[in-house]
């Protein structure tokens, strides 16, 4: 057993083998291939670089450029094309040769970066397979474009991301992007392959990101809809596998130009996809740096669908910088890497031959001996890798390799070297030498004489001057490359190209293409930021054409290879530069996509109704029309328009057309009508394809009322004196809903038979919606004495009830049901019977009887007529028992045989006959069948009836014909060969090969036994077997079988799967139930339903249960799903479990059945009755007029009046209808909630709602209220909000300068019109606080919309007196109507920087100093800060006291600093020279003369101070006990601390103080009155409910003070001006935040209270917690898609609102029992259907999903569809048996059909369009710290600097912006008080 089981095992393993392989040969054969002739014809000859080429070896996966170079080898081989390419009159995918670029244009560019992609190549790929869209988007949803790959620097948060982005080829719409981080600058192109064989393309990418070498693998999906590309989202679940190595990188950080100040490019190898193990399969070749050592490292990965595993890594030990690798096959089971390295220290180079198996060393680095010179420069961007060719006759291929040195810089004696060297041992074939200069590409090869050998070889290089800053190129071509002595063929030098300086350097390949289809092909070479094609002849641009004869401009650098494929899908060659695609300038018009082309309005028109037919086109090519063309519109084959146009310029992305489009008006009749429209159906436009010049759709024109009716053909069955039920299917057809009556004519019923109606609803004024099904319930009647014969029929007439004349009429048919009858049939089913017999034996006829009554009929009465071999005629059992008299019970069925002897004599063939009659009920009821017999020379048992899988056996009896010893009979003639059965004999009997032999072993009758084993799956059929013998005629061999049919029945429900499943009562639910046939023949089966549970109380209670088509017919094994519908009467109890039996009865044995029990529970019947009022007045329908910024309320009263305790909340929608321009937002109305209700008690419940305050007059907001009782709408009621007019106006002056220049100034205050329709206003305008100011306003105002401003001039010119920092209020009042508003703003007159200094000599000073008598006097008007300067100081003498001073406007202060006398002073006297400046270098001085004195000022002399306050004078020399005498205040105190007290009581100009009666010292006093004012603000409340309001305390003296209402984005909502008299308070001035309506989030309010100078008195802020809940995203249902570990979870959702969650933070959190993960989430975007891997859980686990959002976003308008739940299934990975070989090629051969029809698809399913239009600038650009960005080092070399100016400019800007906030920092409260206003 245990052998037997292994062997089975390796069967299994060998047939898994087998299909494997033939998976994997499929798409290397041509066995796929016959079905795209467009793909093969255009696929370039590959085989002719392989001279051992095998057939399953990976080249392309079949992509148009999927990576560098296209192929493993790089040879950059196009597309087949030529210049009279193209599709022509037939379709592009049909088309044999693309055609060439004759004419250069620009089709389109993505983006404006500058770069155009990072990467040095751009793949371009076949994606069809991965774009999820929808038959109606295919077009525009990439159609059979092909897509581009890119890599674009983007600033995302203020640091620069590399973003990878596929853009589709046609429109150069962004279809699908991933951020993928903050990377090294990634330079290695994006390579692009099948991983895991689906047909679905993966893009693979390799980078540096913070340290670590990372390869990340994606499989796109591409999604798209009728309104474009959805390419946003992390696409997490679309990176199948990441690489990562933190000791390697792609990037090399030794090159001159890594440095930022050289733009920040390190040399950069790209990536390789060749078939290494020559298995079919690409695998990944890498050239990298190892980052501790710095030695190149050549990694090798082995890549799939789920990961990159390391195949080999080989550590080059020569050279610094690797090149790109290339691949060759060398035979069929070798292959090898190729690539160079390079040393940057001394330009040395080596060539490496790698086994691609292993990575070992063939050449262990081959010295290339380029000794020419020292060249420190390379690689510059990238070394250029070897390019295999054939560069001779034989099959072994070679290598062309670049030396990219360029010895002597921009001088032309050495440039970059190319070897073409033996790839078999090395030698050197050939070298030569570029013109001049470096090379940082690889050259192009090129078979001009399609020889299969590479003749021409052509480069491109460039050079630079000694400072770095110039650079030109240079191109050519080198013939005879297939010798041995190559020439130049031509060169080309490219001076000073446009752009940067490094676009200068010729990173680029060249390529080649056929433009004018002579001699050699053309070179096309990009350099800097220009195109350009060299004839391949001359090497000139004019030998091509006249338009190739000048360079293409593209707008950006070209440092990215060319690919060549057709992008487009139109059969043209197209040329892809990054981001930019250069296509042939032809036309081409076309109907517009997806079937918009011809549209219908009405879109269901009625029969005769006008139709308006909208046809639109576009020219889609690239090159305007230039000629006129007609375009016809047909119908039916009819022409009903033919329109004219002129030139049509391309559309968008090449041009900036627009579609063409005409109107035409049609009408029809019934029926479906063909619409054609031809496009320039003359060819006067020369177009690129004329395939999509016609296109066709058809319009339905369907009655607007009809129906049919669907009965079957079988009658109705009645059993006398019973009834059946009728339920006919009538079907609505028509176009729209219709109200139907449905009558019923019983004349041609049999007589006494009645029909009843037992529909719920009844059969009048029935409304059947479009498409839907209607089934009456009928019930028809037959009396107790119906006859079996009865016949008839009912005739259904349906009318629609508006309309009589539509009505349509079917019949169903009757029938009794017969209760006796016999049956007689032959072993054929007919009444014939055919019997043989032995001459002078008995012959023998098998007949079968049957009692078709429903009674026992025992009185059979039998008759048959005499034979010429006799009358004696006898029945028997197929036991042998006489039978002398029939008996049958009801329905029973009995096999006998006629019995009659057969003469002696008679003749072998002779044959009578005779007829047997039965009947029953006397001679009323009788069945004859005709009995022959036979004499023949062999004999059989009778005919046998059986079931399958039984054995049975005939007796066979024989006299041997004279002269015979045996008989033969040919088994396949007598049609015994039948597949399955098993014959064998015995006795006499033997079967030999083919025949059937009968031999004599005595006498001349001989005997034997032919057995038949029959197999279980024999269908049910009639056999009838007959065959001559060879060796006569009359010993025929003939018996027969009737194989009879099993019947069986297997019914299973599969919807519901949980029972007792909770529906609604008096509604339709569906289940699903599974019929299937076991049995092995055609059965027909009744569907029946049966009700268990019964109710405990008197009411009537029935179940409808409705089957779609009550009978059904299955075939043997047969599987059909069918859909019931059930439905529960209004009485049903909730709660309660409802059991109904759904029976299946087989139709061809009745006792065959099989059932199940559904079980039902009712839910909850939701009912209520709701009333509310406003004003008196019914709510419904009514309309309720409210006010702008207002909200109302209405309340309701709600009664539930259903079953049960029950809940309603009500849920409101708004429909706004705009007056005039009014698009207010903010609409909005909410309803409330009551729980727990009782039946028939009430609750109340309330709506509210508010009009924005930017609602205008006269809109109008519809309030839709759906009750909600538990889920289910159970009323709707709706009423209107309308607004009135309101007149308000507002005049603001934050853009306002509010500083007056002192002799006048204009200012432009803004009158925003903030009423609700159109008017204007009436302004006054006066100043308070002053009288003298003048103001002068204009004499109207203009007409406003609501919304609208306008600005008003207002001319003011201050009083000569006024000062800066007094404010006074500029009064606005705006006026319309009774409506008044007024606005009062802060003015002050312009700063006056103005001071004097004056002194009093003279300047007395004693042995300790002195202060002068000299004062500072501001006479400006702002506050000014002196700065003091002593001059012609003497020496030894020193300067003391404040030489910086702070004074207020009119302030007059004391000169506050002293002169310290030298120790040596005698007292002569020096004149001293005292200087002012001020902060604008105003300048004032004095000259005082210096007097020695015994007492000096120890203060200044000049007192400034309050009325009643005191101060000490100090005075040098004295003491406590000096005598010191004022002259108006007397004998002076001394105080402890050091001073003479001195009182304030008046202004003195001349006092003098005498001290000791002997000096005096003399002083001034200026003494003012003061008066001191407080306060505070307060703020509180929420958002549209705020309270904000200052109070200032009383004090002395009048007080003038500003209140400033200001949102923390720096908007000024509400302010006040006002003045305070003396010893008033303001006790509590309001604001208003009105206008507040900030964005979600935390947002704060800062209220203001300053006093007349600015100066803030008090102030406080507040934060507030902003929310939106008018969104929801709600979860509708859990999907498991696929099996086993690759299932996924996908999440259906329902959402409202959700572009309100841009940048939201939300997640799903994904749980069950212990398990809990989460995922982030993006519900504002245009596609949300979530999609996560399967958790790591057991089937049968519960999954609970939630959605949910962080603040601000954490509350939602319905939060109970946040979570959903599924049960876990199909988690386990299936292990299908395959039992034997055979089964196992019979799978592989469907897995082969599938392949081809799946190739088949993917051939002729191309990329489809996007019609979303999604630009993004992606800036290369490092921003200043002042940002928080990070900055690169400064440029060293200007003109290397490779960031826009435009970008600089900004960066000044910010910068800028940031000094200005720093100096405003040290402004003045009042004028940051105004800068803010201004803001």
């Amino acid at each position: 057993m245990r052998g037997e089981t292994m062997s089975s095992q390796f069967n299994k393993v060998n047939i898994c083998l087998i299909m494997t392989s033939l998976l994997v040969l499929m798409p290397h054969t041509g066995f796929l291939s016959m079905n795209d002739n467009y793909s093969v014809d255009l696929e370039p000859e590959n085989t002719k670089l392989f001279s051992f080429h095998s057939d399953i070896v990976w080249v392309d996966g079949q992509q148009p450029w999927p990576q560098p170079g296209r192929t493993s080898g790089r040879e950059s081989l196009p597309p087949n094309h030529g210049p009279d390419g193209g599709a022509g009159l037939g379709t592009p995918v049909n088309a044999t040769e693309l055609q060439s670029i004759v004419r250069p244009v620009i089709n389109w560019q993505y983006s404006n970066y500058v770069y155009s992609t990072d990467a040095l190549a751009t793949p371009i790929a076949d994606l069809s397979e991965s774009i999820i869209s929808d038959t109606d988007s295919y077009d525009r949803c990439g159609g059979n474009s092909l897509f581009t790959v890119l890599i674009q620097t983007e600033d995302v948060g203020g640091t620069l991301h590399s973003i990878l982005r596929i853009v589709e080829g046609e429109d150069a719409d962004l279809a699908w992007e991933v951020d993928l981080g903050e990377t090294e600058e990634i330079k290695a192109s994006p390579v692009v392959v099948d991983l895991n064989y689906d047909g679905k393309q993966e893009i693979i990418i390799s980078y540096d990101l913070s340290g670590t070498f990372y390869v990340k693998a994606y499989s796109p999906e591409l999604v798209c809809t009728v309104t474009g590309w959805s390419p946003g989202g992390s696409h997490i679940t679309e990176l199948l596998w990441t690489y990562s190595d933190s000791t390697l990188m792609i990037g090399s950080t030794d090159g001159p130009y890594v440095s930022s100040a050289y733009g920040g490019h390190r040399p950069t190898a790209q990536p390789l996809l060749a078939d290494l193990d020559l298995d079919g399969t690409a695998e990944l070749v890498l050239s990298l740096i190892e980052k501790n050592s710095d030695d190149p490292v050549i990694l090798a990965l082995d890549i799939t669908g789920t990961s990159a595993t390391t195949m080999w890594e080989k550590t080059l030990d020569k050279g610094s910088h690797p090149s790109d690798p290339s691949f060759v096959q060398t035979d069929e089971n070798t292959a090898f890497v190729l690539l160079t390295s390079v040393q940057s220290s001394t330009s040395a180079m080596w060539l490496w031959k790698l086994d691609a198996f292993d990575g070992d060393s063939n050449w262990d680095g081959k010295s290339l001996e380029n000794l020419n010179g020292f060249d420190s420069n390379v690689p510059h961007i990238r070394l250029p890798g070897p390019v295999i060719a054939n560069l001779d006759s034989d099959n072994a291929m070679e290598v062309v390799v670049t030396i990219p040195s360029d010895f002597d810089g921009s001088s032309a004696a050495y440039g970059a070297e190319y070897y073409g060297i033996e790839i078999s041992d090395g030698t050197r074939i050939w070298d030569f030498e570029a013109s001049n200069g470096y090379a940082d590409s690889p050259p192009i090869i090129i078979d001009t004489d399609e020889d299969g050998d590479h003749d021409r070889v052509c480069w491109i290089t460039w050079t630079t001057n000694s400072w770095n800053t110039n650079r030109d190129g240079f191109a050519g071509c080198h013939d005879d490359t297939d010798g041995t002595n190559p020439q130049e063929a031509w060169s080309k030098e490219i001076l000073e190209p446009q752009g940067a300086p490094n676009d200068g350097i010729a990173v680029s390949s060249p390529i080649w293409m056929n433009i004018d289809d002579s001699d050699e092909p053309e070179l096309i070479v990009p350099y800097g930021r220009e195109l350009r094609a060299y004839d391949g002849d001359l090497g000139t641009m004019a030998g091509i054409n006249s338009e190739w004869s000048e360079s293409i401009s593209i707008n950006h650098r070209l440092w990215s290879s060319p690919s060549l494929a057709d992008i487009d899908g139109d059969a043209t060659l197209d040329l892809i530069l990054g981001d930019t695609v250069v296509s042939n300038e032809i036309a081409d018009i076309r109907p517009q996509l997806d079937g918009r082309s011809i549209e219908f309005s009405p879109v269901a028109p009625d029969p005769g109704e006008i139709v308006t037919i909208t046809v639109s086109f576009e020219n889609a090519g690239t090159s305007d029309t230039d000629e006129d063309s007609d375009v016809i519109l047909y119908a039916d084959n009819q022409i009903i328009a033919q329109e004219r146009f002129g030139n049509m310029q391309p559309v968008d992305p090449t041009g900036s057309g627009s579609l063409s489009t005409f109107n035409v008006e049609w009408s029809g009749n019934l029926g479906t009508h063909e619409f054609k429209l031809v496009l320039d159906p003359y060819r006067n436009i020369t177009q690129s394809r004329y395939d999509n010049d016609i296109y066709i759709t058809n319009l339905n024109i369907v009655n607007p009322y009809n129906a049919s009716f669907e009965i079957p053909t079988e009658p109705t069955i009645v059993t006398p004196g019973e009834n059946s039920s009728f339920t006919p299917n009538i079907r609505s057809t028509g176009r729209l809903a219709g109200i139907w009556s449905l009558s019923i004519d019983d004349t041609n019923l049999p007589e006494g038979w009645m029909w009843s109606d037992e529909t719920p609803e009844g059969i009048e004024s029935i409304e059947i919606e479009v498409g839907q099904i209607w089934s009456p319930k009928l019930r028809i009647h037959a009396p107790e004495d119906a006859l079996g014969s009865d016949a008839g029929y009912l005739t259904l007439t349906l009318t629609l009830d508006e309309d009589s004349n539509v009505s349509i009429s079917a019949i169903a048919a009757v029938e009794a049901n017969r209760t006796r009858g016999l049956s007689i049939r032959g072993p054929d089913g007919t009444a014939n019977t055919h019997g043989y017999g032995l001459t002078g034996e008995y012959a023998e006829a098998w007949i079968l009887i049957h009692n078709l009554g429903n009674a026992l009929e025992n009185q059979i009465l039998m008759q048959w007529d005499s034979t010429p071999w006799g009358a004696d005629l006898k029945l028997y059992d197929l036991e042998g028992n006489q039978i002398p008299a029939l008996s049958l019970e009801p329905d029973e069925m009995i096999y006998v045989t006629a019995r009659l002897d057969v003469p002696s004599n008679a003749n072998l063939g002779d044959t009578v006959s005779t007829p047997l009659t039965m009947c029953v009920d006397g001679n009323e009821i009788c069945q004859t069948i005709q009995i022959s017999l036979s004499a023949t020379g062999v004999i059989t048992d009778v005919h046998q009836r059986t079931v399958p899988g039984r054995t049975l056996s005939w007796d066979i009896s024989a006299d041997m014909p004279a002269g015979e010893n045996q008989l033969e009979w040919s088994m396949t003639d007598a049609e015994l060969v039948i597949p399955g059965w098993v014959w064998s004999t015995t006795g006499d009997l033997e079967i030999i090969d083919n025949s059937i032999i009968l031999t004599r072993s005595g006498s001349s009758r001989v005997y034997g036994t032919l057995i038949l084993n029959l197999p279980n799956d024999a269908p049910p059929s009639y056999h009838t077997f007959v065959q001559q013998s060879i060796q006569s005629t009359n010993h025929v061999l003939q018996f027969s079988l009737e194989v009879l049919q099993i019947y069986r029945a297997e019914l299973t429900i599969t919807s519901p799967l949980e029972q007792p499943y909770e529906v609604e009562v008096e509604e339709d639910v569906l289940m699903m139930i599974k019929l299937e046939n076991p049995g092995n023949g055609l059965d027909n089966y009744r569907l029946s339903s049966e009700l268990i549970t019964t109710l405990d109380n008197d009411e009537e209670f029935e179940v409808d249960v409705s089957f779609t088509s009550s009978t059904v017919s299955l075939g043997p094994g047969s599987i059909q799903t069918i859909p019931v519908i059930v439905t529960l009467p209004e009485n049903t109890p909730a709660n309660t479990e409802i059991e109904i039996r759904i029976i299946m009865t087989s139709q061809g044995n009745l006792s065959v059945q099989d059932m199940e029990i559904l079980s039902l529970s009712a839910k909850q019947d939701h009912r209520w009755e709701i009333e509310g009022e406003y004003l008196g007045n019914s709510i419904r329908n009514s309309t309720i007029v409210t006010a702008p910024g207002k909200s109302g309320q209405v309340t309701l009263q709600a009664m539930n009046i259903g079953n049960l305790e029950d809940d309603i909340s009500l849920d409101t929608t708004v429909s706004v209808r705009f007056s005039g321009s009014d698009n207010s937002q903010g609409w909005n109305a909410s309803g409330t909630t009551i729980q727990g209700i009782q039946v028939n008690q009430s609750g109340t419940l309330f709506v509210s709602w508010t009009v924005p305050n930017e609602a205008w007059n006269g809109t109008i907001m519809e309030i839709t209220v759906n009750a909600n009782a538990r889920g289910e709408i159970v009323d709707t009621i709706i009423f209107n909000v309308e607004v009135p007019q309101i007149r308000e106006w507002r005049a603001i002056s934050s853009q306002v300068d509010l500083e007056i220049e002192p002799d006048g100034s204009s200012i432009d205050i803004e009158i925003l019109q903030l009423g609700n329709s159109p008017s204007n206003a009436y302004a006054t305008v006066y100043v308070n606080g002053s009288n003298d100011w003048i103001v002068e306003t204009p004499e109207e105002l203009p007409l406003l919309s609501p919304g609208e401003s306008a600005l008003m001039t207002l001319n003011i010119t201050p009083p000569e007196y006024a000062q800066h920092g007094k404010t006074v209020e500029l009064h606005i009042r705006l006026r319309e109507g009774n409506s008044l508003s007024e606005t009062i703003v802060p003015l002050r007159v312009a700063v006056i920087h103005e001071f004097e200094l004056e002194g009093q000599g003279p300047w007395v000073i004693s042995e300790f100093g002195g202060f002068p008598h000299a004062t500072l006097l501001n006479e400006g008007n702002a506050p000014t800060t002196i700065t003091i300067n002593v001059r012609s100081l003497p020496s030894g003498w020193e300067v003391a006291g404040e030489t910086t001073t702070v004074l207020a406007v009119g302030e007059l202060k004391g000169l506050p600093i002293e002169l310290i006398p030298s120790p040596n002073w005698e007292g002569e006297s020096y004149t001293i020279k005292v200087e002012a400046i001020d902060e604008l270098g105003n300048v004032d001085e004095i000259l005082l003369d210096t007097v020695k004195q015994d007492y000096s000022w120890g203060i200044s002399p000049i007192i400034t101070m309050a009325s009643g306050d005191d101060t000490l004078l100090k005075i040098h020399g004295t003491e406590s006990d000096s005598s010191v005498i004022d002259g108006s205040q007397g004998l002076l105190n001394w105080d402890s601390s050091g001073g003479w007290l001195w009182s304030a009581s008046q202004s003195i100009q001349d006092g003098e103080i005498t001290i000791n009666s002997n000096e005096g010292l003399v002083y001034s006093s200026y003494i003012s009155e003061n008066s001191v004012r407080d306060g505070n603000c307060y703020l509180a409340g929420i958002q549209g409910d705020i309270t904000a309001y200052c109070s200032i305390n009383n004090g002395t003296g009048s007080f003038d003070y500003t209140l400033l209402l200001i949102s923390d984005s720096g908007k000024l909502l509400d302010s006040h001006t006002g003045s305070l008299e003396d010893n008033l308070s303001l006790v509590q001035m309001n604001l208003t935040a009105a206008e507040w309506n900030p964005e979600p989030g935390k947002r704060k309010l800062i209220l203001r209270a300053l006093d007349s100078r600015g100066i803030e008195i008090t102030s406080t802020q507040k934060e507030f917690d902003i929310r939106r809940n008018d969104w929801n995203i709600g979860l509708t249902g859990i999907e498991l898609i696929g099996t086993g570990s690759n299932q996924q979870v996908q999440i259906t959702t329902i959402r409202e609102n959700q572009n309100l969650l841009n940048g939201a933070d939300c997640i799903l959190e994904v749980s069950s029992g212990q398990f809990y993960e989460k995922h982030v989430m993006e519900p504002s975007a245009v596609y949300f259907l979530p999609k996560i891997d399967r958790p790591d859980l057991p089937d049968g686990s519960e999954l609970v999903v939630q959605f949910s959002c962080a603040f601000p976003w954490d509350i939602e308008s319905d939060s109970s569809d946040n979570e959903q739940r599924i049960i876990l299934t199909d988690g386990a990975d299936s292990n299908g048996e395959i039992e034997d070989l055979e089964t196992g090629l019979a799978a592989a051969a469907l897995v082969i059909g599938l392949s081809a029809a799946l190739a088949w698809i993917v051939k002729n399913h191309r990329e489809r369009k996007e019609m979303i239009e999604i630009t993004e600038k992606a800036i290369k650009q490092n921003l200043s710290n002042k940002i928080n960005v990070k900055k690169k080092p400064p440029t060293q070399i200007d003109d290397l600097v490779e960031d826009k100016e435009e970008k600089k400019q900004e960066l000044e800007t910010q910068n800028l912006v940031a000094i200005k906030d720093e100096v405003e920092e040290e402004l003045d409260e009042f004028e940051l008080r105004l800068r803010r206003l201004g803001k």
